[in-house]
């Protein structure tokens, strides 16, 4: 009987502990995509509660750019329980080696020849803005966002 209740108190400890690991644990919804003019693009999003929520947040992002951007390769669609590297460092607004996006709810990281990524920054960001993000801007290499 004494082993029988220490089970059923060890197992339900664990229960309890999954669930509240389970509910603090959040999701960093991640694409990449190699866009075919020669660069590609990371994007960061705000994390979310659930994997479903962050399938949900990746779908929004990319089916659009799937249909648009057929030449486009996406690499990674992830939901992230952690980020590590640049993924990381964008999210935290860090300094990094490439051109970024900073917007409200997403961030982004254009890696690839210079020539190529500053214009693409550029007017990735004057498109959202355009398309009605309250704040996007073009963060240059080595600035903390």
């Amino acid at each position: 009987m004494k082993q029988l209740l220490i089970a059923v108190v060890l197992i339900a400890a664990g229960v309890a502990g999954a669930y509240f690991y389970l509910r603090t644990t959040t999701y960093y919804p991640v694409v990449r995509l190699a866009a075919p003019e020669g660069f590609t693009i990371t994007a960061v999003q705000t994390p979310v509660a659930t994997r479903e929520l962050c399938a949900a947040a990746n779908r929004r992002f990319s089916d659009p750019l799937k249909k648009s951007c057929t030449a486009c390769k996406f690499e990674i669609e992830r939901c992230a329980g952690s980020l590590t590297g640049d993924e990381k460092a964008l999210a935290g607004g860090d300094p990094l080696n490439d051109y970024s996006v900073s917007a409200i709810g997403i961030r982004m990281i254009i890696a690839g020849p210079a020539s190529l990524t500053k214009p693409a920054c550029e007017q990735l960001a004057s498109d959202m803005v355009q398309k009605g993000v309250k704040s996007a801007a073009c963060v240059y290499p080595g600035v903390k966002r």
